[in-house]
């Protein structure tokens, strides 16, 4: 499995930073990250994010 570009920090800012946002995909192009990679790769963190 290749390994990810970013901290498990990293992707939790983004997620939280995307909670904010209004639109994710003025968030993905920001960090260049694809919409399908949020939620494929991202999606499964987001519980954990919110839950602290």
């Amino acid at each position: 499995m290749k390994a990810s570009r970013f901290t498990e920090g990293q992707i939790i800012g983004i997620l939280r930073e995307q909670d904010t946002e209004a639109n994710t995909t003025d968030v993905c192009r920001k960090h260049r990250i694809s919409t399908q990679q949020m939620d494929t790769e991202y999606r499964g963190l987001e519980r954990s994010v919110r839950s602290n």
